[in-house]
C-alpha cells in the first residue's frame, strides 16, 4: 500500500498507520500479486464481458475499437443520428444505439443495466454525471464516468461513481513530462493531483545502495523497481542499481524534494 484518501486528504501511510473505514486504498505491484491482493481481501476480480458505452464522439468510438479487439460485448449509445451512421460504419461488433443516455426508459428497454461496465464520456460532466447515477439505479456494478471539470471529480466519488477521469489531467502530466529531464517521468496523478506516481532512472552515484540507508524523503515510497526486464518489489534491504527504474508514488507537494535527492534538477 503506498497511499491512503481519507475524507479527501491523501496521506503516505507507515507501519503505524490504521486503516479506517471510508478510506481509500492505492497499491502498487505486478498484476498478479495485485490480483491475488484483491482476491483475498476485496471482492473477486470479476471478468468483464459486456461494456455500454454512452457518448458516441471520438473518445466513445475510438473506446470501442480498443474493447471490439478484447472480444467484449459492447452497446454504444448516441444522440445524434448521423453519428451513429458513422459509428456504425466504423464499429463493426459494436450495437448502436440512437438515443439520450438520460433517458431511463430507454436505459432500461436496452438492458444497459445488465452490462458488467458502463462508460459515460459524453462532454457534458453534468450529462455523464446523470448517465452514471441512472446506470446505477439500474445495478450496474461498475461505472465509469468523464469528468472534464476537474473540481467536479470528488463529487462524483461521493455520489458512488466507480471511477472519474479527467482528460485535463492526462494533458498536464503530458506538458509536465515535455518540461522534465529525461531521468524523470510522471506517470500519472491521483486524488485531484494531490499524489503523483513518478518514474526516476537512478545514477551512478546510488549504485548498490540500499531503500533503508538511502534516507529516503517522507511523503513518498519506492514501490516498484525495474531492472532490465524484471519487476522487483522493494523492500528495506533491497539495493538499487545504476539505470534501474524506479516508480515512486509521493505527494504532489513532494515531487521536487524527490527529484532533488536523486539530483535530477
Amino acid at each position: 500500500m503506498v497511499g491512503l484518501t481519507r475524507n479527501c486528504q491523501l496521506f503516505i501511510p507507515n507501519g503505524e498507520t490504521e486503516i479506517k473505514d471510508g478510506d481509500k486504498l492505492i497499491f502498487m505491484g505486478t498484476s498478479h500479486s495485485l490480483d491475488i491482493l484483491a482476491g483475498t481481501f476485496f471482492h473477486e476480480k470479476e471478468i468483464v464481458k459486456s461494456v455500454a458505452i454512452i457518448g458516441g464522439g471520438n473518445v466513445g468510438m475510438m473506446l470501442a475499437k480498443t474493447l471490439e479487439k478484447l472480444k467484449i460485448k459492447i452497446k454504444i449509445i448516441e444522440k445524434d443520428y448521423e453519428r451513429c451512421q458513422l459509428l456504425a460504419e466504423e464499429l463493426s461488433h459494436t450495437l448502436v444505439i440512437n438515443g439520450d443516455g438520460t433517458n431511463l426508459k430507454l436505459l432500461d428497454e436496452e438492458e444497459i443495466g445488465a452490462a458488467d461496465v458502463v462508460i459515460s464520456v459524453t462532454n457534458n460532466d453534468e450529462r455523464n454525471l446523470l448517465c452514471s447515477l441512472l446506470v446505477k439505479q439500474l445495478g450496474v456494478k461498475r461505472v465509469i464516468a468523464r469528468v472534464a471539470k476537474v473540481l467536479n471529480i470528488p463529487l462524483f466519488e461521493k455520489v458512488g461513481i466507480d471511477v472519474a477521469i479527467s482528460p485535463k489531467n492526462s494533458a498536464i502530466n503530458e506538458v509536465r513530462n515535455d518540461l522534465l529531464e529525461n531521468d524523470v517521468d510522471i506517470l500519472a496523478t491521483v486524488e485531484q493531483g494531490q499524489g503523483e506516481v513518478m518514474e526516476i532512472k537512478v545514477l551512478p552515484e546510488f549504485d548498490n545502495k540500499k531503500i533503508m540507508d538511502l534516507k529516503f524523503p517522507a511523503r513518498a515510497i519506492i514501490g516498484v523497481i525495474l531492472r532490465k526486464n524484471n519487476v522487483i518489489i522493494p523492500k528495506g534491504d533491497t539495493a538499487i542499481n545504476t539505470d534501474d527504474i524506479l516508480i515512486i508514488f509521493t505527494t504532489a507537494d513532494n515531487a521536487a524534494e524527490i527529484k532533488e535527492f536523486f539530483k535530477v534538477k
